[in-house]
Order: C-alpha cells, then structure tokens, then sequence
C-alpha cells in the first residue's frame, strides 16, 4: 500500500511467503529457523515513512533499517502482463537487502462515511 498525504508518504507491503504457521507467534518462528537466511524470509514486510521533496520520495524510517535514505520512485509498469501503463514499479529489495523490482496494480478507494 502507498499513501500520501501532503509532502508525507507511507509504504507498506506484506511478506512475499505467508508464514508457515501462523497460528505461532513470530518471535518463535524466527527463534527456531532453520538458518539466518529463513528468518529473514519470515521478517521480510515493511513499514515504512518519508517525504517527497521535488519530485524525490525518501525514506526517512522504516521496519527495514537498510531502507532509511533509500529513494522510493514508482514508475509506470509497461512490462508484462500489465503492458498498459497502469501498473507500478517500485524499487524494493529481497529479504537479504538486495535490490528487487515490485510491481503493483492500483486498486480504487472506497470511502466510507463516518471516517
């Protein structure tokens, strides 16, 4: 999800893997990985604010230490299976802090009164 309000953004986007067993805290699931490598896939969703200041969306804090000052520029997606522009690319990075392509499609907003 990408929300701005003013010169302020917010990112966040789910873990690509579900965890295996949800109904397990998580603190424990990362406790007994396998590996440092699994646990970062089982901590692998972001939280994240920033500001965008001509035309440039930095990150000012976020879940992912190594996203801080990183630059969050979405771009049209004209690459398959969207090809109509619609779509969004974002750069992301993989649970190891690489960088990795995202790419989004706009959903419309349902305002609800009472809000």
């Amino acid at each position: 999800m990408l929300v701005r309000l003013g010169s302020w953004f917010c990112y966040a986007r789910d873990r690509s893997v579900p965890l295996p067993t949800p109904l397990v805290p998580l603190v424990e699931q990362v406790r007994g990985a396998a590996d440092r490598a699994r646990a970062a896939v089982l901590l692998d969703c972001e939280v994240s604010i920033g500001r965008v200041r001509a035309d440039r969306r930095e990150i000012a804090d976020s879940t992912l230490p190594h996203r801080v000052g990183a630059q969050l520029q979405p771009e049209p997606n004209r690459t398959a299976p969207h090809r109509t522009g619609e779509g969004l690319r974002i750069s992301d990075t993989d649970p190891h802090g690489r960088p990795r392509p995202r790419d989004w499609l706009p959903t419309r907003s349902r305002a609800r009164s009472g809000c």
